[in-house]
């Protein structure tokens, strides 16, 4: 039909001009036949001998390449060859009935059994076009029934830009907005149309609509959800974007278009440079799907920036809900890494609680000659605030960043540097000595006597104390320590296996009243000092989400 349209459109006269350009099929269950017709260009003699006598000689192939050399171009789809012969795997018959558009041709059948031997003869009564008649096999009986047949066309074929009729009802119903302008496509239609191919009931947050020529061919359209299924711990989200070369679906919700944290994204795809033979094997390895998942990737997190300025208090309902997807990118190696970071929002030291900021605006609030982008990651934020982690920061009025979730800390230890920022954790940042505080040779003898007597008593626990510049409230703290996400999936995977909490490197402030008083009675009562410093070795521990058990400590606490 397009072919036909084409020769209407440069003014060629046609057979059966009066008849509508739309493909009719039709199931019958009762006598097991398959019936697809077409009001299209149809076929000469030759070219029933030529298309259907040779299998895979393709009559679009030829008709695309003679309009090429014109510098020409159309929308054609199809190799007739290739499609036409698989319906010998369903048929132990197939008639066809085809008439040329050319003035004057009569029209033709041809008949066989797919064995080699093909009948062709003159017939009358045939109309512009093809007709395909499927006498289909005992265990084919399935595509002779109506519902069977209208979900595959449905699956496949609804967005043909043609009508496409089953037993006489129209069964594309739902118009490829994608391929329209995007200023010319309603509210309505967009909503109509997510709910659809996204079998989804919610309003999307946003849509991205777009074409392009440059790397490739495309027109895309792709909806956020306003939610997601994970969170209902209902298993992980399927992708949801499908691709289509000219309307035509090559496959459904591909798996490898887009990275799988982009797996929340429902949409449509249209690229005109995949071959439509192409197998779905090779489609799963091709470069062309990879160079297109990449363009693809790049457009949706640059729109994503681009709505996080437009409207933020949008964005941060959308980063609620769907933030742990782009954490999930941020902490993998890939080329769009500073793209996704870009997009994370975490609470501050700064603002007020429940108050979202983005690395970006916290570089723009750093002062001069701060070059670190410090962070903590916490259950909750009045942890957060109270952590003697904290109390340095607090004191030089510094920023930090808080994160409350569980794999918040897996994901910023991926995150190293960001705009030439290094990103740390404020338990194993640098802090400078206090150049203010006098301290006298007896004290700083004194001092180092108090850190040998911690490190001997908790030998088996810690590598190293030293006396601390960060702490201002609070007796001791451990810093440099190991990743707390680690610790906490590897107690779940097997939590009497998990690997023993190697010894820490301890910081105690000599300044604190208990550790003041704990050096004064370390020699007059050894038993009670040793209780004591254990006491204030586990409280750092618990500070630092490191106490697997608090209850190891009670008998402790209760003495």
């Amino acid at each position: 039909m397009e072919k036909l349209r084409h020769k209407q459109v440069v003014g060629d006269p046609v057979n059966d001009d009066y008849l509508p350009l739309e493909i009719n099929i039709y199931a019958d269950a009762k006598s097991n036949t398959l019936i697809i017709q077409d009001y299209g260009i149809g076929m000469t003699k030759n070219e029933l001998i030529n298309n259907l006598g040779t299998i895979a000689r393709s009559g679009t192939s030829e008709f695309v390449k003679n309009l090429q050399q014109k510098q020409s171009s159309t929308n054609l789809i199809g190799q007739f060859g290739v499609g036409f012969y698989s319906s010998f795997m369903v048929a132990d018959k197939v008639t066809v009935y085809s008439r040329s558009a050319t003035l004057g041709e009569p029209g033709h059948m041809w008949c066989s059994d797919g064995t080699g031997q093909y009948e062709l003869t003159e017939a009358e009564g045939v109309s512009r076009g093809t007709k395909i008649v499927l006498h289909l096999k005992p265990e084919s009986k399935d595509f002779s029934e109506q519902k069977v047949v209208k979900n595959v066309i449905s699956k496949y074929s609804n967005f043909v830009n043609f009508d496409i009729k089953l037993n006489g009802q129209k069964a594309n119903t739902i118009q490829a907005i994608w391929s329209k302008p995007k200023n010319e496509v309603t509210d309505d239609e967009h909503e109509a149309f997510y709910k659809f191919i996204a079998n989804a009931y919610d309003k999307p947050t946003y849509r991205l609509h777009f074409q392009t020529d440059s790397p490739h061919t495309l027109q895309a359209l792709f909806y956020v959800p306003a939610e997601h299924t994970e969170k209902y711990n209902l298993g992980r989200m399927e992708h949801g974007v499908s691709l289509y070369c000219r309307k035509v679906l090559i496959q459904s919700n591909m798996n490898n278009l887009l990275p799988d944290y982009l797996r929340f994204i429902r949409g449509v795809v249209d690229c005109e440079d995949i071959p439509l033979n192409l197998s779905r094997e090779h489609l799963q390895d091709s470069q062309l799907i990879s160079r297109l998942g990449n363009v693809l990737t790049r457009r949706i997190l640059k729109f994503l920036a681009e709505e996080a300025e437009k409207d933020k208090q949008l964005y941060e309902k959308f980063f609620n809900e769907f933030g742990g997807f782009l954490k999930e990118g941020a902490a993998q190696q890939t080329g769009e890494k500073e793209q996704i970071v870009k997009l994370l929002r975490m609470e501050s030291s700064k603002l007020p609680a429940s108050t979202i900021t983005s690395f970006d605006e916290y570089i723009s609030r750093m002062p001069e000659g701060q070059k670190e982008i410090y962070y903590l990651v916490t259950p909750k934020r009045e942890f957060s605030e109270n952590s003697p982690y904290m109390e340095h920061f607090k004191k030089k009025d510094i920023e930090v960043l808080f994160f409350h979730t569980l794999h918040d800390d897996w994901v910023m230890t991926n995150i190293t540097t960001y705009k030439g920022k290094k990103v740390k954790p404020i338990e194993s940042a640098d802090i400078p000595k206090d150049d203010n505080e006098v301290v006298t040779d007896e004290e700083k003898k004194s001092r180092k006597e108090f850190s040998t007597w911690v490190k001997d008593v908790l030998s088996d626990r810690v590598s190293a104390v030293k006396d601390s510049d960060r702490l201002v409230d609070s007796p001791a703290v451990v810093i440099d320590h190991e990743s707390i996400a680690f610790r906490r999936m590897m107690m779940q995977i097997d939590g009497k296996n998990a690997p023993r909490l190697p010894k820490q490197t301890l910081e105690i402030n000599p300044r604190h009243p208990i550790m003041v008083g704990l050096n004064s009675i370390r020699d007059s009562d050894p038993d009670l000092a040793k209780e004591v410093i254990e006491q204030v070795f586990d409280n750092a521990l618990v500070a630092a989400g490191l106490m697997n058990d608090s209850r190891s400590m009670l008998k402790r606490v209760n003495r």
